[in-house]
């Protein structure tokens, strides 16, 4: 009999432990512009589906009628080119706070209060995509959080009268604060890593260090790397935004979100959609006339019922033989039967182009669709 392998002693990690993360309280500046943006999100988020526009809810995603409202919009599935642009924009945005502040991403995880609650940090340090390419839209003039080495070192504890340049000693009193509030748990004397948030916690926290030692604020501070290894002014370091990579990035966001606000400005609040009927492709009906059937699909996008007008041209005598005209209620899309007609010998056998047309009775939308009319041999 084969002998059986020896059991295990332990398992084999394949992963690095992860160390639990307990932040601590700070208060300052940054702390507040924090907790009021987040305030003011939240009251957003909650607020928005209180506001009425007219007789609705003002941002409304009716995903069952596959409608979605904003303000005073009607949008539909086939307007999806409206998200596309919005998620353009919202990169090229991404890439130029970036390149200006690198402070896009102040999400810092919720404190933890029990040892269960801990580990949320994982989602910024391993999770988040802007983590990994955030070196790419890095330069030394992005505005980052800074620690500001050739003051702060050598550092080391001291007594509060004790003069830090006849012990050699920085600013840095090593009290690992900066350390104690950062909720990934990072040591930003080290340098920016990737796995700082941009929070500010440091900042808040190196700074009630530094006024109760008495020493200048700014140790830790948001600085460009330029300006902390060249010890430029706050007027030195601003000039430096309005840099080749920051205009390109914002000529190109100013283009595309006008693009995208005259797009919707000036958008047709009419949709159709023609769709053949496949069980009938092309009969022989009363007078020797060729008749095809089609569906439209028309979607109104205004708030207010509107009436419209069917037509057709491409071959000669080419007629709606259906209902010319139709109504839709507001914001309704409905499926409408046509049918075109044409005289027998008007076109030679095969598929040929034919256009609708369908215009709001009020002067309003019009819309033309292209599609195919069929020719038996």
């Amino acid at each position: 009999m084969p002998t059986p392998p020896p059991a295990a002693a332990h398992d084999i990690a394949l992963y690095e432990a992860r160390q639990k993360i307990y932040p601590r309280a700070v208060d300052g500046r940054f702390a507040r512009w924090r907790w009021a943006l987040v305030f003011l999100t939240q009251a957003v988020f909650y607020g928005l589906p209180w506001l009425e526009w007219g007789q609705r809810q003002m941002v409304l995603f009716d995903l069952g009628a596959r409608r979605f409202y904003l303000f005073g919009l009607v949008l539909y599935p086939q307007d999806f080119i409206y998200l596309t642009g919005l998620l353009v924009i919202s990169a090229l945005s991404l890439f130029l706070f970036t390149a200006v502040a690198g402070l896009l991403r102040a999400h810092p995880a919720a404190r933890r209060r029990a040892a269960g609650a801990a580990g949320r940090e994982q989602v910024c340090k391993y999770m988040c995509p802007y983590a990994r390419f955030q070196s790419a839209m890095f330069d030394k003039d992005t505005l980052i959080v800074t620690y500001d080495a050739g003051r702060g070192e050598a550092r080391g504890p001291r007594g509060k009268k004790a003069d830090p340049k006849a012990l050699g000693l920085g600013d840095c009193i090593d009290c690992a604060l900066c350390v104690q509030v950062c909720p990934t748990g990072i040591d930003i004397r080290n340098g920016l890593q990737y796995e700082c948030i941009g929070c500010g916690q440091c900042v808040d926290a190196c700074n009630s260090v530094m006024d109760k030692v008495a020493y200048p604020r700014g140790l830790i501070r948001y600085a460009t790397q330029n300006a902390a290894a060249q010890g430029w002014s706050q007027r030195q370091m601003l000039r430096r935004v309005a840099r080749p990579r920051v205009l390109a990035y914002g000529a190109v966001l100013l283009a595309l979100s006008t693009a995208l606000l005259l797009s919707l400005a000036t958008r047709t609040p009419l949709k159709v959609d023609v769709v053949r009927d496949r069980a009938a492709l092309a009969r022989t009906v009363a007078a020797g006339q060729l008749e095809n059937v089609y569906r439209l699909q028309i979607m109104n996008a205004t708030e207010r019922p509107a009436r419209y007008r069917i037509a057709a041209h491409g071959l000669e005598g080419l007629q709606v033989a259906s209902e010319p005209e139709v109504e839709a209620g507001p914001a309704e899309s409905r499926w409408v039967p046509v049918q075109l007609r044409a005289p027998y010998g008007a076109a030679p056998p095969g598929s040929h182009a034919v256009h609708f047309e369908v215009q709001a009775l009020d002067g309003g939308a019009r819309v033309s669709e292209k599609s195919v009319f069929l020719v038996p041999r």
